[in-house]
């Protein structure tokens, strides 16, 4: 071979970068997205269904919240935990801790809303989910149980590897 040493290492050394760059791309493209999930979810059935769903999640005993995917800090409430905490006055110190973060509230099985039984006034519930949007200006996801919540988590955080794109509408 007419090819001096110099010259077939160079050659080298640039299929070596043009490797390295697309298993580099390959593994952005195959990245798992990343959940941070509180200790206390551990044994939910979200936990399962995200690591199902092809979800990393590292389990964090989280002072906010019960799961963190980027900036966004995201509590859960089933429907009946968020009435339960609602009357001890514990969601107003929860909203208070989360207000001052990017956050958003899911409220699992709202169809129980039209179950309420007591002394318990559906229009308080209305008038503190409202609150939460209004007052706090924390966003809410409405979901029918885990499976839906664990869809919109899961979701969220693939979103956070892909770049920001402008949304158009087409007519």
């Amino acid at each position: 071979n007419s090819r001096s040493p110099s010259a077939r290492s160079l050659k080298n050394n640039m299929l070596n970068d043009i490797f390295k760059r697309k298993i580099r791309k390959g593994r952005e493209l195959n990245t798992k997205p990343r959940i941070i999930v509180d200790i206390h979810e551990k044994d939910s059935a979200i936990a399962a269904n995200l690591i199902e769903l092809g979800a990393e999640i590292n389990l964090v005993s989280l002072q906010i919240g019960d799961f963190v995917i980027g900036d966004v800090i995201f509590e859960r409430k089933t429907f009946s935990d968020f009435i339960s905490s609602m009357l001890s006055k514990r969601l107003i110190e929860q909203l208070n801790q989360l207000k001052n973060h990017k956050s958003i509230l899911i409220l699992e099985n709202y169809k129980e809303m039209s179950e309420i039984k007591g002394n318990l006034n559906p229009n308080s519930v209305r008038g503190m989910i409202l609150s939460i949007i209004s007052d706090y200006n924390i966003p809410i996801i409405f979901t029918k149980n885990s499976d839906e919540t664990s869809d919109y988590l899961y979701l969220f955080a693939k979103r956070q590897l892909k770049p920001n794109v402008e949304i158009g509408l087409h007519s």
